[in-house]
């Protein structure tokens, strides 16, 4: 496996664990009653939006050249870093 390859994997694998982390504090906003569980939806919204940005950078990456995909890994390693901060700050709000 190349090292693109490999970087792709993990960056796949990391976005699948938030988004299943995504999942599970979505299922805690419908137990909540609804004043909290409004207010957690909307501080998930923001998230949802880098996931889908995380999924475009992946499929950018995938789609690439062994040459060209050095240039994109920078704009992921931002994407993702954005990514877990929004994640941390949606946990630590609940």
């Amino acid at each position: 496996m190349s090292t693109k390859d490999n970087y792709v994997k993990e960056k796949s694998d990391q976005l699948k664990k938030i988004t299943d982390e995504l999942a599970q504090l979505q299922t805690k906003a419908k137990e909540m009653q609804v004043d909290s569980s409004v207010k957690l939806d909307n501080s998930l919204e923001p998230l949802r939006g880098k996931i889908a940005e995380m999924q475009d950078k992946i499929a950018e990456l995938t789609e690439s050249s062994d040459h060209a995909w050095d240039h994109l890994k920078a704009g992921v390693e931002k994407a993702w870093s954005e990514l877990r901060e929004s994640m941390s700050k949606a946990k630590s709000e609940f």
